[in-house]
């Protein structure tokens, strides 16, 4: 029981790791763009 609390656990942890990334990708992509336009 305590073995699938864990595994779910990770893979709410991956998932969050993942989305932080691609929001911290299109912040610097937007960032990026800003810069180069203005």
């Amino acid at each position: 029981m305590a073995l699938a609390i864990e595994a779910l656990l990770l893979k709410i942890e991956h998932k969050k790791a993942a989305i932080c990334g691609f929001f911290i990708m299109e912040c610097v992509v937007l960032f990026n763009w800003a810069r180069l336009s203005s």
